[in-house]
């Protein structure tokens, strides 16, 4: 789970595929987003606010909460993530093989 403070929205995810929005005043689901698998991660941009996850394990996914897009969507074949920071189109990422790799973002068309 993730707060992002200046739009009163709280972010979940969760093993069923999706990642929801919540108003945190009310407490009733914004926005409900349909991956195409389980999401193990996920984090809030700090610069623009955008939801930031993994899922299946080799997924990265760039959420626009504001006009309800997805940003990325960018499968990596050869990678099982286990954790990820994201900035500036730099993912930054350890795997299970015990790699830390760094990837250009820009280069990839989503």
């Amino acid at each position: 789970m993730a707060l992002i403070e200046n739009k009163k929205m709280l972010v979940s995810c969760s093993h069923d595929s999706t990642i929801r929005t919540w108003n945190i005043e009310n407490g009733e689901a914004i926005s409900v987003y349909k991956t195409s698998g389980p999401v193990h991660s996920m984090r809030i941009g700090k610069e623009d606010g955008n939801i930031q996850a993994i899922v299946n394990r080799n997924i990265f996914y760039e959420i626009n909460p504001t006009s309800n897009t997805i940003v990325k969507c960018i499968k990596f074949q050869k990678h099982s993530i286990s954790a990820f920071y994201y900035k500036d189109e730099q993912l930054l990422f350890g795997n299970i093989e015990n790699k830390v790799l760094l990837f250009d973002l820009k280069q990839f068309n989503s």
